[in-house]
């Protein structure tokens, strides 16, 4: 069935289609500049996050330098020292409390560990620290090393009595899951620490986040941060390359975009709907409009409808029509009436005059 919809009825199917397309299109760029302003907020977010936990690493380096250097400046005050005497190992534990250091050792002129401040029974072997050699030929070194939950940076000094290398002392700090848990809850995102090889051994959530090897390879390929956002829009991960004294690390960070896209989304919706009204309110004017200026137009149509009746004495069928089409058949039918009729006062005419002649 072919539906005819008229001059009034095409207008409004082409402008509804038209604003149709418009609101998709606006739509969705909209949304998609919405979601790119939202990636690039969680992205300075992250990254601001990540520029200032690194200075918090580096922190804690020298504050094991401090430490460090301050046990050996204490214990090398004295005029005679010897690395065995008892009051030499209640320093030691008393810098280590003092310092808040994880680990604290103390070594002889052989390299053989004579007290252990985290760990007193453990003692008698040879340090296995690198460093001890350099410590002990007068170099002061600050290594790190990776442990089973984060890293281990780590300050060897030596200990001189009387111009003479007696032993080392080596001070280390954690920068392992309860660190990393602090620093989550102080800037509020999750964070991971990553070893090059893309093993979490540090994290601020009870299960690790699996990494994205990808996107830490190139962040140590490029040493830039790298950025990853879910599939579902509802995080962002930055993967951070963060130097821990001499060995590269990964520290990832990622923040709930749940809320911010939440907010996206409720903009969206409640765009369509103005933009709906709006669309609405366009076509009921748009009507009305047309409505008023096909005025005139059936005004002449019911003069012409009148005349045709009053010629063919016939009143005129009603058919479902806009009031243009309706007009121009109208005047077609008139048309053809009007020539019709002049035809035959045409014929008539021409009778008349063959009568007149016969009759002459």
């Amino acid at each position: 069935m072919k539906i005819r919809l008229g001059l009034v009825g095409s207008l409004a199917v082409s402008f509804v289609t038209l604003a149709c397309l418009l609101q998709a299109i606006n739509y969705y760029l909209a949304r998609d500049f919405r979601e790119t302003s939202l990636r690039q907020r969680e992205r300075d977010k992250v990254t601001t996050i990540a520029t200032l936990i690194e200075p918090r690493i580096h922190r804690e380096e020298e504050w094991v330098r401090a430490a460090s250097r301050s046990i050996q400046n204490a214990l090398s005050a004295a005029d005679r020292m010897e690395v065995h005497d008892p009051s030499v190992m209640a320093r030691l534990d008393e810098a280590f409390e003092q310092f808040g250091l994880a680990e604290l050792e103390a070594t002889d002129s052989k390299g053989i560990v004579i007290h252990r401040a985290h760990a007193p029974q453990r003692k008698g072997d040879r340090s296995t620290r690198w460093g001890i050699d350099e410590a002990l030929s007068g170099t002061s070194t600050l290594t790190s090393a990776p442990i089973l939950e984060g890293a281990l940076i780590l300050h060897t000094v030596p200990l001189r009595s009387n111009g003479r290398i007696v032993g080392t002392v080596t001070a280390g700090l954690r920068i392992d899951t309860p660190m990393i848990a602090s620093l989550s809850k102080e800037f509020g995102a999750d964070l991971e620490l990553i070893s090059r090889l893309g093993v979490p051994v540090a994290s601020s959530r009870k299960a690790p986040i699996p990494p994205n090897l990808s996107a830490i390879t190139e962040a140590f390929q490029q040493k830039i941060p790298v950025y990853r956002a879910s599939a579902d829009q509802q995080t962002t991960q930055v993967y951070f390359p963060l130097q821990i004294v001499d060995d590269g690390w990964i520290l990832m960070a990622e923040i709930d975009s749940s809320s911010a896209q939440n907010l996206i989304d409720q903009k969206n919706r409640t765009s369509m709907l103005i933009t709906l009204a709006t669309m609405g309110l366009a076509i009921i004017t748009m009507m009305l409009l047309i409505h008023r200026a096909l005025k005139p137009l059936r005004v002449l149509r019911a003069r012409a409808e009148t005349l045709f009746t009053t010629l063919t004495q016939h009143p005129i069928p009603k058919r479902k029509e806009d009031d243009i089409s309706s007009l121009v058949r109208i005047l077609n039918d008139l048309t053809a009436l009007l020539i019709r009729r002049n035809e035959e006062l045409s014929q008539q005419r021409a009778n008349l005059r063959i009568s007149a002649k016969a009759f002459e």
